[in-house]
Formats: structure tokens, C-alpha cells, sequence
């Protein structure tokens, strides 16, 4: 570190760490605005949290401003030609930054808890909200800091910290749009993997569970060690990726194409076959390049495009072509492989859920009046017809003692699994749903609330009368008959066939 280029860098910023420190204040003050009724633990969450969300933000403006004379030619000679080290003219910015917002956190959160929140909440618990929020802002500026030196020029830097940033969004998309096609049953099935992607994500989880932690002290349960361990792994690699990024940095590259192997090339590629992959799960599983043919041309045109905005020409060439070709075979032989394979086998794959839960099947269907086996095409456009729907709740503990009336369940399951790989499901169709519910008792202040998971929704060919009479010795099924002059009369199952017959 170099304290004289430190005094500099506060000197020649004083007015706009002025401000900085004011507004800082001020919007953190924003939840007390409302007078003593407001004053309490939640105020203060609500204060802590507009903090850290400033704090997020600079770690990612700072950066920008204050290593953008590394990519400027005439700065970075300038720059680099110091009486100072290299470390100290990476260092000295970075703890330039952590002292200006890591400063202004500390400072508005105890002038907050001192003039609004003492007695409310925990000051233990609050100095260690700060540390945690200090070591996000450290973390962020070095991993942010690393991004921007990947490019060559500002804009490129700021693309880049973008791009990755965006990373694992993309790849929660990406989870979301195969779930959706090629996972049976599944419209979306929840995933951790790409949170594992975003320090951001994983430090700000942990940070709103010790900040809820000041109200209620049980949130501190869901505070994650793996949260806090991967994004400090993230921060190293960042101190090593500098290295070679700043370190050993030739001060020639400024101003020059962003064509390093963590730039450009490697970051349209990632988002190219992302998008791609995207597509092609759609195409597989609707079978018909029809529809998706304007998306493969789009994304075309849009990689193009990225490689006259990351090659400052407008000039084609064979690689261009040739790199979206590999991406573009590799999205369908990705997709037709998860086809194949009933999506890489997570179809049968699903949860019965976890004890203390309840395993809950709901089957629904709009049938002829006379045939509850045959669906109606448009039951909007019949006179009369028959809607059936039931219920099976099964505790997930007591699942053996309810083997028949499962296995009757799950072999409808299982049919309309293969029936979707197949292609053999016709509409109109029946639905059958099953997921898992947990039921939290209110209290005095409160209702109670259902929690559902495991969520499964899957259209099936429906019951047949036999089954439906099996599947009423375990629950109540309700056929509901709209008759020719609109009126609604709710039967059970053996009253419509006293009424209707079979």
C-alpha cells in the first residue's frame, strides 16, 4: 500500500466523499421517516438492507473508477511509470474503496442503532451483521475488480463484470426451459446449483438471515457455513486471476481488442450455446423447427453482432460461422440426449418428499356426462358434462399403510411419464398433480398457511370407472354436473352413478 497515493486519492475526492457519506445517510434513514410508530426491529432491517444494497453497488461502480486508467494508453504509461509497485497500485485503490463504503456502512449503521434501535435489537448481533457486511464489500470489490481487468478497454470492462455477473441467471433459465420440456411432469423444478454461481447471491442470503435474525431469531437457523466458505473461494481465485490480469499486466493492451481467453471469446461463447441449449430443448420436445427457426436466426444475428461490437469492425469470417455451427449441434445433440434419457433420468426421479410432510395427489378432468371416462374436447363449448376431481393425502411417514391406493396412483404417474417420451398423449386429457404439503399452525395474530414442494403436473389419459370406485374407498370424489340449462349439482361418486348409471 502506498499511503501517499491513499491521502491522494481521498484529497482529490473529498467533495464526492461529502456526498457519498450524506446521501449514504440519509437513504439509510429513509425506514424512520415515518415517526415512533415505525421505529422498531423491522425499521432497522429495512435500514440495514437499503445499507448493503448501496455497498453492493459501489463494488461494482468503484472498480470502474478507479482502475479505468489501465485501459486508457495514455493513463496506464502514466500509471504504471510510478515510483510505486504493482501491488500498491492495485492495492491501494482497492483499500481506498473498502474504506470509503466499508466506512460508510459502519457509520450509518451505528448512528441508526443509536438513535433509533438501541433496546430493539441485539448490538452483538449487529457488530457481527457489519463484519459480515465489511468482508462483502472487500470480497466483491477484488472479484469485481478482476472482472473489469479481463478487457482491455472500459467498455469492454463494463461488459464484462456484466456478463459474468448475469452468469448464473442464465443458468437458472437455462434449468427453468429444460425442466419445462424435458422433464415430464415437471414445470419447474427447484435447483441451488446456479446460486452457487453468484457470491452476490450466496453473501446477500446469509446477510438477510442475520439481519432477520434482529426480529426473529430463529431466521439465524438458515444461515448457510456453505454460503459463506464458496464466496470467499470466489475471492481468492479472484486474487489470483489478478495476477496475471494486473501484476504481470504489459501496459500495451490498453485501448486494444478485449481477445484474452476470460474476455470476449469465452464470454459470448458461454452465452451463445446457453441460448442455444435453450432453444433446442424446445425444439426436441415440440418436435418442429418451425417455431423455433426465427429464434435460431435472431441468436445468429445477435452473435454477429457481439463479435463487431467485441472486434470494433464490421468484417465476416469463417470462424464466426463455424463457432455458432459447434454450438448450435451441440444444443440438439444435448437436447435429443436428455429426450432419450426421459431427461437424463430425473423424470422417475422425483421426490416423495420428507417426513413431517404429506404426499398429496389431485386429479381433475372435464368428462362427457354419461362417460366420466372420456374427456370433453371443449367444455366451454358443451351444453351439459362432468367435472371430476378428488383428493389423496398420504403422510409421507405412513406411506406403507397406504401401499394400494399409492400404486394405483403412481402407475397413473408412471403411464403419463412414458406417454409424454412417447408422444402418445392426446388432448384433450386429464391432469394429475402431486406435490408435497406441510401444514404451519398460526397463532394468536396469525392463520395457519400450507407449504407446498415438490411440485409435479402432469397430463394423463384418465381413470377408469373401476379405478375411480378403488380410489373412493380412500378419499371423497367429487363429480360436479353442469346440466343442459347451466345449473350445478355436486355428487359423489356413487350418487352420479345411482343418478347416471355407468
Amino acid at each position: 500500500m502506498s499511503k501517499s497515493y491513499l491521502k491522494y486519492l481521498f484529497t482529490s475526492r473529498k467533495f464526492a466523499l461529502l456526498f457519498l457519506a450524506v446521501m449514504y445517510t440519509l437513504l439509510c434513514a429513509i425506514p424512520f421517516i415515518e415517526g415512533v410508530e415505525g421505529i422498531n426491529a423491522m425499521a432497522y432491517t429495512t435500514s440495514l438492507i437499503i445499507g448493503m444494497f448501496i455497498n453492493i453497488a459501489m463494488t461494482f461502480v468503484l472498480p470502474v473508477l478507479l482502475f479505468s486508467f489501465v485501459h486508457k494508453r495514455r493513463s496506464a504509461d502514466q500509471m504504471m511509470a510510478l515510483p510505486m509497485s504493482r501491488k500498491q497500485l492495485l492495492i491501494t485503490p482497492l483499500l481506498f474503496g473498502f474504506l470509503l463504503t466499508g466506512g460508510c456502512w459502519t457509520f450509518t449503521s451505528l448512528l441508526m442503532y443509536v438513535l433509533f434501535a438501541a433496546g430493539f435489537v441485539s448490538l452483538p448481533l449487529l457488530l457481527g451483521i457489519i463484519g459480515f457486511g465489511l468482508l462483502i464489500i472487500g470480497g466483491m470489490l477484488i472479484i469485481n475488480t478482476a472482472l473489469f481487468m479481463t478487457a482491455n478497454n472500459v467498455f469492454d470492462g463494463i461488459v464484462m463484470i456484466a456478463a459474468y455477473t448475469f452468469v448464473p441467471l442464465l443458468v437458472q433459465v437455462c434449468w427453468y426451459v429444460f425442466t419445462s420440456n424435458m422433464v415430464a411432469g415437471a414445470s419447474f423444478m427447484e435447483s441451488t446449483f446456479a446460486e452457487y454461481l453468484s457470491p452476490i447471491f450466496m453473501s446477500m442470503k446469509n446477510m438477510t438471515n442475520m439481519m432477520d435474525g434482529l426480529a426473529n431469531a430463529s431466521a439465524l437457523s438458515e444461515v448457510s457455513l456453505l454460503y459463506f466458505l464458496l464466496p470467499a473461494v470466489y475471492v481468492v481465485a479472484a486474487c489470483f486471476a489478478l495476477v496475471p490480469l494486473f501484476i504481470r499486466r504489459k501496459s500495451e493492451r490498453a485501448d486494444q481488442l478485449s481477445d484474452g481467453k476470460a474476455a470476449y471469446p469465452l464470454v459470448a461463447t458461454v452465452y451463445l450455446f446457453g441460448l442455444l441449449l435453450m432453444v433446442s430443448f424446445s425444439t426436441i420436445a415440440n418436435l418442429s423447427i418451425t417455431t423455433t427457426l426465427p429464434f435460431y436466426l435472431l441468436l445468429l444475428l445477435a452473435y454477429v453482432i457481439s463479435q463487431f461490437v467485441y472486434r470494433r469492425s464490421i468484417s465476416f469470417n469463417a470462424g464466426i460461422f463455424l463457432r455458432y455451427g459447434i454450438c448450435l449441434v451441440a444444443g440438439l445433440v444435448v437436447a435429443f440426449g436428455a429426450w432419450s434419457t426421459e431427461g437424463f433420468g430425473m423424470a422417475r426421479n422425483y421426490s416423495f418428499g420428507r417426513p413431517g410432510t404429506n404426499l398429496v395427489y389431485n386429479y381433475n378432468i372435464q368428462s362427457e356426462l354419461e362417460n366420466l371416462e372420456k374427456p370433453v374436447e371443449f367444455y366451454s363449448d358443451v351444453i351439459s358434462y362432468a367435472s371430476i376431481d378428488f383428493e389423496v393425502t398420504i403422510p409421507v411417514k405412513e406411506m406403507d399403510k397406504h401401499k394400494e391406493i399409492q400404486d394405483i396412483l403412481e402407475k397413473k404417474r408412471s403411464e403419463a411419464i412414458t406417454a409424454y417420451y412417447d408422444r402418445t398423449t392426446e388432448y384433450p386429457c386429464a391432469g394429475l398433480y402431486v406435490s408435497n404439503s406441510q401444514y404451519f399452525p398460526g397463532d394468536a395474530n396469525s392463520f395457519g398457511y400450507y407449504q407446498n414442494e415438490n411440485y409435479y403436473n402432469y397430463n394423463c389419459t384418465p381413470f377408469t370407472l373401476p379405478e375411480l370406485q378403488e380410489i373412493e374407498k380412500y378419499t371423497t370424489i367429487h363429480v360436479n354436473v353442469c346440466d343442459e340449462e347451466g345449473n350445478w349439482f355436486d355428487y359423489s361418486l356413487d350418487e352420479y352413478l345411482e343418478e347416471y348409471g355407468g
